[in-house]
């Protein structure tokens, strides 16, 4: 909720779902995901091993967070953003994990599969590659005009050179 937001206004909106975790960790922190240096942090936790005592239980974590947010919290614009995921153990070590990463119709989907349990911390890092502005001519007639931007149009009449 709004009272556990780690300080970042971008995920005290209560009027609406910012975002669902599922997991299948038998602990986990409750509420939004800590911010810190430049990580969404989320800690879960469960057995590390089956009842056989011998076979690890694999962990599932699925995030699905509204766009808007993430690029809120990072300070991106609408350009598309990439994303890694990562699960470190208890220990610091990084564990094996299968990590998927899309975005579509407004919503970022983030999940890591097959991590091992004991206490790990999965960190999300988004990114977006730097804007780059170009120039393009724009001709009406005999009038030409050069519009400098990122993804430049032309101005309503004028055609691309």
């Amino acid at each position: 909720g709004a009272a556990n937001n780690g300080g970042n206004s971008c995920l005290s909106d209560t009027s609406k779902v910012l975002g669902i975790v599922t997991t299948d960790s038998m602990a986990y922190d409750t509420g939004t995901p800590a911010y810190v240096k430049g990580f969404l942090n989320y800690k879960v936790a469960g057995l590390h091993y089956s009842p056989d005592g011998i076979t690890p239980v694999e962990g599932v974590y699925d995030l699905v967070m509204r766009s808007e947010v993430a690029r809120c919290a990072y300070g991106f614009t609408s350009a598309p953003v990439s994303a890694t995921v990562t699960v470190v153990g208890a220990s610091g070590e990084n564990k094996t994990a299968t990590t998927l990463v899309s975005e579509k119709n407004g919503w970022l989907k983030l999940a890591a599969y097959g991590f091992t349990f004991s206490s790990p911390t999965i960190s999300v890092k988004l990114s977006q590659a730097k804007a780059v502005k170009t120039t393009i001519t724009c001709t009406k007639g005999k009038l030409i005009k050069k519009v400098t931007g990122v993804g430049p149009k032309c101005p309503a009449g004028y055609k691309k050179k």
